[in-house]
């Protein structure tokens, strides 16, 4: 996000092999409003406060994206275990019904791309509404309008319930089929088979 007007100071650090290291370097800065707007704006600080939102909702997004990907990926091996297997039925229904919460998940956080092609956006997804939110303030310096900051603030209740169901997901579900998959050991057949 803009920084708020003020005296800073900036610092220089090295990336090798992942590894951050301070090289020691730092140089003061002062930051000044670029120009005076016309309209009225908000005041800097709500401008930035609001960017920071915004940029914390966008980076948690990406993360719960990339998860839900992973545990698909895992689910589905596990199903395909389960099928060359005489485990229990049930497990296999359980993975699937682990899947499809899974997928309804990533509906709610990026919406669906078949239907928004087809013209037929569907409920409005997380990222849609922070979507609103980042095209209309970006590099801006009026601030968000009440619709962009209502648009977050549903954007953050949504993305709220989908975090709390991923992490039900992975610290509860997920374990718990994997240990009833363990206690049917003697019945499943290698992933590599």
């Amino acid at each position: 996000p803009l920084a708020a007007p003020g005296d800073y100071t900036v610092s220089l650090a090295t990336r090798v092999n992942g590894v951050l290291t301070d090289t020691g370097q730092q140089s003061p800065i002062k930051v000044k409003v670029l120009r005076q707007n016309s309209l009225a704006t908000a005041d800097t600080s709500e401008v930035v406060a609001f960017g920071t939102r915004l940029d914390n909702l966008l980076r948690e997004g990406n993360g719960a994206d990339a998860a839900m990907d992973t545990l698909l990926s895992e689910l589905s091996a596990i199903k395909q275990t389960l099928l060359r297997s005489s485990a229990d039925t049930t497990l296999r229904a359980q993975a699937r019904a682990l899947e499809l919460e899974v997928k309804e998940l990533q509906l709610a956080l990026s919406g669906d791309g078949v239907r928004d092609f087809a013209g037929d956006p569907g409920p409005v997804s997380v990222a849609r509404r922070m979507n609103v939110a980042q095209m209309g303030t970006s590099f801006s310096t009026y601030g968000p309008t009440p619709t962009h900051e209502r648009s977050l603030e549903i954007a953050e209740q949504n993305f709220a319930v989908i975090k709390t169901t991923l992490q039900r997901i992975f610290e509860t579900d997920l374990p718990a089929l994997r240990g009833a998959m363990d206690d049917n050991s003697d019945k499943r057949v290698s992933m590599a088979a």
